[in-house]
């Protein structure tokens, strides 16, 4: 799996600046924020290219997640501008990747 964002960039909102002591845990919280990226926008594959909508999302989901004790995270400014973000991209094209599909039936 590759995962979205970048280590500096969930350090620099997470702590203030770029900490390399860090890489661990921001490579865990972006490993995760990908996982829930992927499962909010049915992305079944992990895109090869992600926009910087979805990089900045998973930075700001990874931040959050690395801030906030988990009661909490709903709440946490950083989950909730990462999760608009990806609100701006569910529905978007993309040639390098493959979609889940959802189908509604109506009932009478």
């Amino acid at each position: 799996m590759v995962a979205y964002g970048t280590n500096s960039a969930v350090q620099i909102l997470a702590y203030g600046a770029a900490n390399s002591d860090e890489d661990v845990r921001s490579s865990q919280a972006r490993s995760t924020s990908t996982a829930i990226i992927n499962a909010t926008l049915m992305i079944i594959d992990d895109l090869s290219a992600p926009s910087n909508t979805i990089n900045q999302a998973c930075n700001l989901i990874s931040a959050a997640i690395i801030t906030t004790p988990p009661e909490a995270l709903a709440t946490n400014a950083f989950w909730i501008q990462g999760m608009l973000l990806l609100d701006l991209e569910k529905g978007g094209e993309s040639v390098d990747v493959d979609w889940a599909y959802s189908y509604f039936i109506g009932r009478e």
